[in-house]
């Protein structure tokens, strides 16, 4: 959940964060390396928790990510022996080594392991072999250094698992990773290097089912970067339990605005406060063919004289007090209150959206969910 300041929702301070309900809010907030990387010395010396030191409230668990999901990362960089990430200062390179000793200082509540993650569908098999190869590589060097130093460390580890496209490589990760861990636990696994799809092809969902169903039940499995309802719901479906934020921080930057309406359980099932639903269609390969509208931009001028909310069922402090006409405006001349009130909307609709996920408790009532959301949001009238 963080951008340019590690520990802190992007846009917010603790004061405007203080607008959003406190039962949404996680308890769970991601540091990224790169930016405490180079401090580890000032997390060492401060007298207090280090959610203490990002002026969070002390409860707050940290949970250390290798890389900041919500920015791009310069590809080619990554060496056999270190992970390169990167701050406003450039590339740091980090060793399992290095990236210890800083896990050491934060003591963390959750830490990913050092993994090799920069691998799209355009690599080769070659350079997805060596990610892999390079990700044990480097978990085995830090469960290494984490027991033979003794380091003064309660934190849970969560192995990062490569592969990219590759079912092979993929599944070939997860078998080694699982041996490597019988005797050190790991608290949970984080799939990395899926694409960012709308809707994943049936493809990618049989590779996450695939991987899901090798790893132990009793461990929960986590894909960052996505937040698009129907691909929360896909990799759901697949064995995918925990997501992040990084989507909403996205979708603010651009100016956009979530819009679609949330089902929530009723006795019979699930129903919305629309009355209108759009039926879906198949194309001849049986696929369906979604229109689903998700967002808004809020920059196009047709809202320039909108004086109704971002969504009008919606209960987050933005809707209920300002209009899409005026935070158009505040776009048009650059005001930083702008993505202030479009972040406000954005995390209470998407946490509202996993609030709502949560109370579901099989997967056939999550498919019944999911064709509910696509009927109601497949109308392009708001």
């Amino acid at each position: 959940m963080t951008d340019k300041v590690a520990g802190t929702v992007p846009n917010l301070t603790k004061e405007t964060l203080g607008y959003i309900d406190k039962s949404l809010l996680p308890d769970v907030s991601i540091v990224p390396l790169p930016q405490i990387a180079k401090h580890a010395d000032v997390f060492k010396s401060f007298d207090g928790s280090a959610s203490e030191l990002f002026a969070q409230d002390p409860e707050t668990l940290i949970y250390i990510s290798v890389q900041d999901s919500s920015n791009p990362v310069p590809t080619g960089h990554n060496t056999k022996n270190s992970v390169a990430v990167w701050d406003k200062g450039g590339k740091i390179n980090i060793t399992p080594e290095s990236y210890m000793k800083v896990v050491e200082a934060v003591q963390p509540m959750f830490y990913e392991s050092l993994a090799d993650g920069d691998v799209d569908i355009k690599s080769s098999k070659k350079r997805v072999v060596k990610s892999v190869d390079r990700t044990l590589s480097h978990l085995q060097q830090c469960m290494d250094i984490y027991s033979n130093n003794k380091l003064s460390l309660s934190s849970n580890m969560l192995c990062l698992l490569e592969g990219g496209y590759s079912k092979e490589e993929s599944l070939r990760c997860v078998k080694q990773v699982l041996k490597m861990t019988e005797q050190f636990d790991v608290w949970g696994f984080v799939l990395d290097s899926l694409p960012k799809e709308m809707v994943l092809s049936e493809e990618i969902k049989s590779l996450v089912a695939s991987i899901c169903e090798d790893l132990p039940p009793d461990k929960p499995v986590a894909v960052y970067k996505h937040g698009h309802p129907l691909s929360v719901l896909d990799l759901m479906q697949s064995g995918v339990t925990i997501f992040d934020t990084s989507y909403v921080t996205n979708t603010t930057k651009d100016n956009f605005a979530f819009i679609y309406e949330i089902p929530y359980q009723t006795e019979y099932g699930f129903a919305t406060n629309k009355s209108k639903a759009v039926d879906t269609k198949s194309d001849d390969n049986g696929k369906i063919d979604i229109n689903f509208v998700e967002n808004l931009n809020l920059a196009s001028k047709e809202h320039a004289e909108s004086f109704f909310p971002i969504l009008s069922t919606c209960t987050c402090y933005t809707c209920v007090n300002h209009s899409r006409a005026y935070i158009h405006h505040l776009i048009t001349v650059n005001e930083m209150l702008a993505p202030v009130l479009i972040m406000i909307h954005n995390l209470h609709h998407f946490l509202t959206f996993f609030k709502v996920l949560q109370k579901i408790e099989s997967l056939e009532k999550l498919d019944l969910f999911r064709k509910c959301l696509i009927e109601v949001n497949s109308s392009s009238e708001y």
